[in-house]
């Protein structure tokens, strides 16, 4: 293999495993909603409220007033006074598209890069690239599921400080 052939799979690899960071962007995030927010979610919505006294409970949502919130667990409904909570999460469903396709990228310019980094002369086989690229993005999409939470919380109110 020449040493220019080398570099360009190399930088490939290098280029599909830092994927991640080269796409990441610096965002502000966003400023907690009022008790607004907090009222107009639905029933039954997954929330993480975490009090002012440490203690965090997850629940669903039942219902919230001016000044309480109700959140079941199970059969049971517990009430909280809006002037215990310190923060209110709202729980949904990641989407992992992204860490999939990249995950699949990366797998596969890896497989793509162990097939060519080898010291044989001969003709590529197409069966045998499509083959190894294959494993190897199945196990970087494996991975990239792995890895990534399906969940994630999204903070909607935080007390005044």
């Amino acid at each position: 293999m020449t040493t220019a052939r080398t570099i360009i799979v190399w930088l490939v690899v290098l280029l599909l495993t830092q994927s991640e960071i080269i796409l990441a962007q610096q965002s502000k995030p966003p400023a907690p909603e009022t008790w607004a927010a907090v009222k107009s979610l639905s029933t039954g919505s997954a929330i993480v409220v975490k009090l002012k006294n440490g203690k965090t409970l997850k629940g669903n949502h039942v219902e919230a007033t001016d000044d309480s919130l109700f959140l079941s667990k199970g059969k049971q409904i517990s009430t909280i006074n809006r002037s215990d909570v310190k923060k209110l999460h709202f729980v949904v469903e990641r989407n992992r598209d992204i860490s999939h396709a990249i995950g699949t990228a990366t797998g596969a310019g890896i497989g793509l890069a162990l097939y060519f980094s080898g010291e044989n002369n001969e003709t590529p086989s197409v069966s045998g690239i499509f083959l190894i690229v294959g494993i190897f993005a199945g196990v970087g999409y494996g991975l990239a599921h792995w890895f990534t939470p399906k969940y994630k919380k999204v903070l909607i109110y935080e007390a005044n400080k």
